[in-house]
């Protein structure tokens, strides 16, 4: 397998890794609001999520630098994904409907700067 191949793979890999670690850190925060327990589920899917993130990017890299660096853009690529797939489906953020220069414009709690 030449090298192009393998940093490809390992792109692929880091953007599924990061779609699983975000959609875990969505999940567990929805969980947080109607959680009894919420600092025990909150260490939980943190100590889970540190696992998944630092054990698959162990696994993925291989011990070689340059597919750990692409299993990191990746990751990152894949919380891009995973937050327009989440911002897509979720509702009340006013931020997400468009409004983000009415929500930046409209503080009534802040002076103007002269």
């Amino acid at each position: 397998m030449t090298i192009l191949t393998s940093v490809l793979i390992a792109f692929a890999r880091g953007i599924l890794l990061g779609c699983a670690f975000f959609y875990v850190l969505w999940l567990s925060t929805q969980k947080l609001m109607v959680s009894k327990p919420s600092v025990l589920w909150f260490v939980g899917a943190w100590l889970a999520r540190m696992a998944l993130a630092i054990g698959g990017l162990y696994l993925i890299s291989m011990g070689n630098w340059l597919l750990l660096l692409a299993s990191l853009c990746g990751f990152i690529v894949g919380r891009y994904l995973i937050s327009r797939v989440i911002g897509a489906n979720s509702k009340g953020s006013e931020v997400r409907k468009g409004n983000a220069t009415e929500l930046s414009t409209g503080a009534k709690h802040a002076p103007e700067s002269r």
